[in-house]
């Protein structure tokens, strides 16, 4: 597979100076047995927003799966990866896998299968608001209760 990505600049330049700028993009090629793109927008509430483009190891071996699938599943942790891993801090990704016309490869996220094929992935930052109201007193979850 080929990823493309922007290099991460953590200075945010003003509206004027963004139209002139440039974004070095970084092409590599990779094969992986397990790509992962997360954000820190959990950590950072305030700070600025980044993707964090993680790759594991070429090949794994079956004890090795077997240990680090055991690992995760008890430590719930996927920062403190026994294997080699590759961790890269990107502004956005294009992700242009390998796939023979004979194959058919996946994708999976958040437990769902897609088609692999190209993906262009950017992180919008603000793009969702959610708004809500708390629950003040019990006597309002007593009543959510009653109306089940």
């Amino acid at each position: 597979m080929v990823i493309t990505s922007s290099i991460f600049d953590a200075e945010k330049p003003s509206e004027e100076e963004e139209s002139d700028i440039v974004v070095p993009r970084l092409e590599k090629a990779s094969k992986t047995t397990e790509l992962v793109l997360s954000t820190n927008q959990l950590q950072e509430k305030d700070g600025k927003k980044f993707l964090s483009l993680t790759s594991g190891p070429e090949e794994l071996f079956r004890v090795d799966f077997i240990t680090e699938g055991w690992r995760r599943l008890n430590s719930h942790d996927m920062e403190s990866c026994k294997l080699s891993f590759e961790k890269e801090i990107v502004g956005d990704v294009d992700i242009y896998p390998d796939i023979s016309k004979d194959d058919t490869e996946w994708y999976t996220i958040d437990s769902e299968r897609f088609e692999a094929g190209p993906v262009s992935v950017t992180l919008l930052p603000n793009k969702l608001k959610f708004f809500y109201q708390p629950r003040n007193s019990e006597s309002e979850s007593s009543n959510l209760e009653i109306q089940r």
